[in-house]
């Protein structure tokens, strides 16, 4: 289990309301700041965009996500 500042990242990837597949990276949602694992198609470990369209479940819509890191070793 890989843990950052108190999270268990590898839950978060694995919690059932995202993709089980794509670039896993560390990211914020620019609505109400949550940080969470998210997994997105596009993108390549070494050159991941800076921002995508996801859902968050906190705010309950489709919000912009700001990447904050990949996490390698993840990649599905």
């Amino acid at each position: 289990m890989s843990k950052a500042a108190g999270r268990d990242l590898e839950a978060e990837l694995n919690d059932g309301r995202g993709s089980p597949v794509g670039l896993a990276v560390d990211a914020v949602c620019t609505g109400c700041k949550q940080t969470r694992a998210k997994r997105i198609i596009g993108g390549e470990p070494d050159d991941p965009p800076t921002s995508v369209q996801h859902v968050c479940h906190q705010c309950q819509q489709e919000t912009w996500w700001n990447v904050r890191r990949v996490l390698r070793g993840y990649y599905q």
